[in-house]
């Protein structure tokens, strides 16, 4: 009897909150069925209240012949007016994260028209980078978030070109040492809370901060889904083993989404992977 009781009592227990930088959990904390979370975000980025109206996880972008490079975003969303928003989230330098952010954006407006139709019909395209990283661009300013625009500048003041592309840059690196200085932005508070959402920090923001609040009992509920435990789990190894092929890893994420490879072994998996080679200087 004891150890029935014991086995109910471990399977009940309530699991340790995820990491809400995990590729599979941010995907989940901000889909389309917590959109709520996804507008908050990014209408404090704006600093302006958008609506969104769909959100797709995993967006692949459409290409026009097989030569032509697929790009596929973390989060694509759309709002009622049209304007679309790109979502990259990024930990780890890549050295390409602003070309990257150019190239989706684009792609994604050279797709808005079609032969014959008037560039009038042009709708927004904004990109937004979450880093774990500083970029090299930003290297040395202290600020955690930057807008990258297209500006004219002539005889007149800097102006801006347009607004149908804007990039948004987010450093999580920088937020808590801006924080401690008392910063009252508050985009802060989002950055802390992805930062580490168990921080004594973000104990005190929630108390203040109902989005955060909100964000925070959607990210405990998605905790104790065994299906994202797995897929977070897994990302989590790949964080810690860098030297696993990614063509691998994905295709491996893949199969774990769809239930098909819950009973493989992080040893067979090793097998069908080889290790990335660093480069040197």
């Amino acid at each position: 009897m004891d150890n029935e009781n014991f086995n109910i009592e471990k399977n009940t227990t309530k699991k340790d909150i995820l990491d809400p930088l995990l590729d599979p959990v941010f995907q989940t904390l901000f889909n389309n069925e917590r959109k709520e979370n996804t507008e908050n975000l990014v209408s404090c980025i704006l600093g302006q209240r958008i609506k969104i109206k769909k959100i797709e996880n995993e967006y692949s972008l459409t290409r026009s012949s097989n030569t032509e490079k697929v790009g596929r975003l973390d989060l694509y969303a759309e709002t009622y007016d049209e304007t679309s928003f790109i979502i990259e989230l990024q930990l780890e330098n890549k050295f390409n994260m602003a070309q990257r952010l150019i190239f989706s954006n684009c792609a994604k407006i050279s797709k808005q028209l079609k032969r014959g139709n008037d560039f009038k019909k042009l709708t927004p395209v904004i990109s937004i980078g979450i880093l774990n990283y500083e970029l090299p661009e930003l290297k040395g300013l202290n600020i955690f978030q930057a807008e990258a625009a297209l500006i004219f500048s002539g005889i007149k003041p800097e102006t801006r070109l347009t607004n149908l592309q804007r990039y948004f840059i987010i450093d999580l690196t920088k937020v808590k040492k801006l924080y401690d200085k008392g910063s009252n932005d508050p985009l802060l508070n989002w950055g802390m809370y992805l930062k580490d959402p168990k921080s004594k920090e973000v104990k005190k923001i929630m108390d203040k901060d109902p989005e955060i609040k909100k964000l925070n009992n959607d990210l405990e509920e998605l905790s104790q889904d065994e299906q994202l435990q797995r897929e977070a789990e897994f990302w989590r190894m790949n964080k810690i083993n860098l030297e696993w092929d990614r063509a691998s890893i994905e295709e491996h994420y893949m199969e774990v989404r769809h239930g098909e490879a819950e009973k493989k072994s992080a040893k067979k998996l090793a097998r069908k992977t080889k290790p990335l080679k660093l480069l040197k200087n």
